[in-house]
């Protein structure tokens, strides 16, 4: 359904605490993590009525190694518990998922070669599918001292986080669950370059299915109206990575990545993810204690029916400015090139800001 926003006041609070621990014992290497965020929405008004919503999300983490059959031989367990309670209109209410992983897995590396063999066990509760298997499997060649070869069919749980979309535009997705998205496969192959600190390069390809990929579909044809969906998707898909070092003044770094979405769109709907994505960073020293930070991103969306996303532009700049060893000031313009849209929603994104801040290293 259509829903308007008006007298938006949106207020957040977001909190995370986590622990983690690790040690060897003769040959046997353990490690265990815990964390749990919070995070609060409030004096969000929808229709006239004011609503809130705040999620949870507890995270545990352990895993055990120990040679074996000339090479390391593990298992970790990974646990992902979510909740998500809202005030709808009939009052609160709330939605949870739970997932847990078990991974085995067995390393070796040899003349060159690095191997790692593993597999991926998943049980979701309130998630979709109840059982889930995928592969992890990598391996790697050096060449030499400068190029690497890489391969690799890998799959797993996709992490949504704090509904990260959910946090872009609140208010289309307040009562939406979005549960985690599963990916059965990802075959690549890439290679790298690198020389010594100077240049570092990559190329990478693949194909990956995945089922509850998130997705956002624009409802009528003027991008106004939008509903997440979860559905299966299969991509092909092309990365290319650089960084490039001057000396110690001055760096550029850039990745773009390139999507063909496999398959029809359900009912016309229009898929809102790039088909094309770039980023772009620079920064140099300008004189002593000063340095400048340039990043931009660039988005590009396929057709569908004759209509795509309008493409997305966004510039940023920083300075900062070292006043001494343990002081710093710095000043950020970002939205320069206004009037963009957000990644997934087809509402307007913020417009220009400049933010003027200190810091202090004790």
């Amino acid at each position: 359904a259509r829903r308007s926003v008006s007298d938006l006041t949106l207020k957040t609070d977001r909190r995370r605490l986590g622990l983690s621990l690790s040690g060897r014992k003769d040959q046997v290497e353990w490690f265990g993590m815990a964390s749990m965020e919070w995070l609060t929405r409030g004096s969000l008004v929808l229709n006239g009525v004011e609503r809130d919503n705040s999620e949870r999300l507890l995270r545990i983490a352990t895993g055990v190694s120990m040679p074996m059959a000339e090479g390391i031989a593990g298992i970790d367990y990974r646990q992902k518990y979510a909740v998500l309670n809202w005030t709808g209109l009939n009052g609160c209410s709330y939605r949870n998922f739970t997932t847990v992983t078990l991974s085995p897995h067995w390393d070796r590396h040899w003349d060159g070669v690095d191997a790692s063999f593993g597999i991926n066990l998943d049980i979701r509760s309130r998630a979709g599918h109840k059982f889930m298997m995928s592969p992890q499997i990598t391996v790697g060649h050096t060449i030499n001292d400068r190029f690497r070869l890489d391969a690799g069919m890998v799959g797993g749980l996709i992490d949504n986080n704090m509904r990260s979309l959910a946090l872009i535009s609140p208010y289309w997705s307040e009562e939406e669950r979005i549960r985690d998205g599963y990916e059965l496969m990802n075959l690549f192959v890439g290679v790298s370059y690198r020389k010594s600190n100077l240049v570092n390069m990559s190329f990478k390809a693949g194909y990956r299915h995945t089922i509850d990929e998130l997705f956002q579909d624009r409802a009528d044809s003027l991008i106004v109206t939008s509903m997440l969906r979860q559905h299966s998707s299969d991509v092909l898909y092309a990365r290319l990575d650089a960084d490039f070092q001057f000396s110690d003044r001055s760096q550029i770094k850039f990745d773009m990545t390139y999507n063909d979405y496999l398959g029809r769109f359900i009912g016309g709907y229009m898929r809102l993810k790039p088909a094309f994505d770039g980023n772009l960073y620079g920064r140099t020293i300008l004189m002593p204690g000063l340095e400048m930070m340039l990043s931009y991103r660039l988005m590009a969306f396929h057709r569908v029916n004759g209509k795509a996303m309008p493409t997305v532009n966004d510039l940023a700049v920083t300075a900062d400015y070292d006043l001494t060893e343990k002081l710093s000031f710095y000043a950020t313009l970002r939205q320069l090139l206004g009037g963009n849209y957000y990644y997934y929603a087809g509402y307007r994104a913020l417009k220009p800001s400049f933010m003027l801040g200190a810091t202090y290293r004790f």
